[in-house]
């Protein structure tokens, strides 16, 4: 593969880029834990017996707390000093985070609020990886691990799987959808076929199903590229990020619950078409906000120990922990966690590398698949107000902010069409009998 480490961005900042070779150890390390990840995701949701040895409580926690190190290991130490304000949003939003759990330490007052915040804190920093990820040697091989290891397994499981669960652990193929022509073609089948796979086998998992016809849309509007001009991606990236002031504008005027759209379609549908447009999110918008205002949490919020009081949506497992005291350690909309643990103030600067990665891929790009990541990392910002979980550092987490990672990226943003269809096809490239090749950081 040609060297693609070019080293302006349009804007003439410095590249955010390594300053030396990555040791042998990271270089194997690294791919090997996140394949890990979503080995254990497989067997999470898989009845197959052997697998069930892979996913215990340790080896989720142990693999999560590897793959934070290795990546602060890489922040710290494998990128120039100079380069690190580049971006001070990252530094500004870890301080906070390291305020927030030394809140919560003093927040804690039994042993389910400290298994919170030991559960919830590592969650936090899960936005670290957009240094190791910024790298495309770093996600060329991640990738081309995933895909040659872990997509075998998958349909060599599948049939063991819940349906519910195929779209979630099947996330990356997510960012190279839109990217289909760059594939090789046999990879455009298979990625095309899995994608299809994401939206019609299960009805039930309504959120997976949404982002695979997202990605599939935007493949849509490669399709029709030579209509379309750059304001057309900055007019959805701003209207990306405008919905959700709006529908929340409806919402507390009472005007509109975009949340229960159910309510309003009048006669009863089929049981299909009830789930589709259940409403199970009302009632977290309600909780998470009333425990904030309860406690004068808005703006500096609850920290990851106390989560937010519910008296609803609690499993088997949370009514058992949580019975006496009515919390919930965590929801599932990224962004509502965020607040809860956070408040405004993390929430702003969460927001914040949604806003600055897909502003930089769209409007600091040198081509137009950067352009369409950017839209749908904005699109991504969107629903996690609904969904995209982050209690568990897992293969979508993993997934999300790698894309993230590419819109932030120098690198990636000053390829060419040609330069960057030239590194997607090296991830399906056959190099060696060695799955781990050699990962040069210039």
């Amino acid at each position: 593969m040609r060297n693609t480490a070019l080293s302006c961005q349009a804007n003439g900042r410095p590249p955010l880029d390594g300053k030396s070779r990555l040791p042998s150890s990271i270089r194997v390390v690294l791919p090997f834990i996140i394949l890990v990840k979503a080995m254990i995701m497989l067997a999470m949701y898989s009845s197959a017996a052997v697998l069930h040895p892979v996913c215990t409580e340790q080896a989720i926690s142990l693999s999560s707390a590897l793959l934070l190190s290795v990546s602060f290991v890489i922040m710290r130490k494998y990128f120039r000093r100079e380069d690190a304000p580049v971006y001070p949003l990252f530094s500004i939003y870890f301080l906070w985070v390291f305020i927030c759990c030394l809140r919560g330490v003093f927040a804690v007052d039994g042993y389910w609020s400290a298994r919170a915040l030991v559960t919830n804190a590592p969650t936090l920093f899960i936005p670290v990886l957009v240094y190791v990820f910024s790298l495309p040697e770093v996600t060329r091989q991640v990738l081309s691990v995933w895909f040659k290891v872990f997509i075998p397994v998958f349909f060599l499981f599948m049939f063991t799987l819940n349906p519910d669960f195929y779209a979630s652990l099947l996330n990356p193929l997510l960012m190279l959808v839109p990217w289909l022509p760059l594939l090789p073609r046999k990879w455009k089948l298979v990625v095309l076929v899995m994608a299809c796979l994401m939206v019609c086998v299960s009805m039930g998992a309504r959120s997976q199903i949404l982002k695979a016809l997202v990605a599939l849309s935007l493949l849509a509007v490669y399709c029709g590229r030579d209509l379309l001009k750059d304001c057309f991606y900055r007019m959805m990236r701003h209207a990306l990020f405008l919905i959700p002031s709006l529908f929340l504008a409806l919402g507390l005027g009472g005007v509109f619950n975009v949340l229960d759209v159910g309510s309003y379609a009048g006669a009863p549908g089929s049981s299909v078409e009830d789930d589709l447009l259940a409403d199970s999110r009302s009632i977290v918008f309600e909780e998470v906000a009333s425990s904030s205002l309860k406690d004068g949490c808005i703006l500096l919020g609850r920290t990851p120990a106390q989560g937010y009081e519910t008296s609803f949506q609690m499993s088997s497992d949370e009514r058992q922990s949580y019975h006496d005291q009515k919390r919930r350690a965590w929801c599932e909309p990224v962004l509502l966690n965020i607040f809860a643990w956070t408040g405004v103030v993390g929430l702003f600067l969460y927001t914040g590398f949604y806003w600055q990665a897909s502003y930089l891929a769209i409007y600091r790009s040198n081509n137009r698949w950067m352009k369409l990541l950017g839209v749908f990392v904005a699109f991504r910002w969107l629903w996690g107000w609904l969904e995209d979980t982050n209690f568990n550092l897992d293969i979508m987490n993993i997934s999300l902010w790698m894309m993230i990672a590419m819109c932030y990226s120098s690198r990636f943003r000053a390829m060419t069409d040609g330069e960057l269809h030239e590194w997607v096809e090296s991830i399906f490239r056959r190099r060696s009998s060695n799955p781990f090749p050699s990962i040069r950081i210039p």
